[in-house]
């Protein structure tokens, strides 16, 4: 069995937008579905790095930190 890895989308998809980047200290903590290269999808802890009106680099916790790019829509805030 392969080491699953997050699928991340190309650059070409984040849209005309800028990405607008949070400090270090300042990440809000989110929950958000991410796909992996083998298996189904899984709803994970992360952290968001840095996001636009259509993408959010996401911060995994729980998986080695990893950041993939997804869908802003996959993406919620924790209270």
């Amino acid at each position: 069995m392969r080491n699953p890895r997050p699928v991340t989308l190309p650059q070409q998809a984040w849209g005309p937008q800028p990405l607008e980047y949070a400090a270090n200290n300042d990440r809000p903590a989110v929950r958000v579905w991410v796909q992996f290269n083998v298996g189904p999808a899984r709803r994970c802890d992360a952290l968001a790095v840095g996001w636009n009106d259509q993408v959010v680099i996401v911060e995994l916790v729980n998986d080695g930190g990893m950041q993939p790019v997804v869908w802003r829509t996959a993406v919620s805030k924790t209270a």
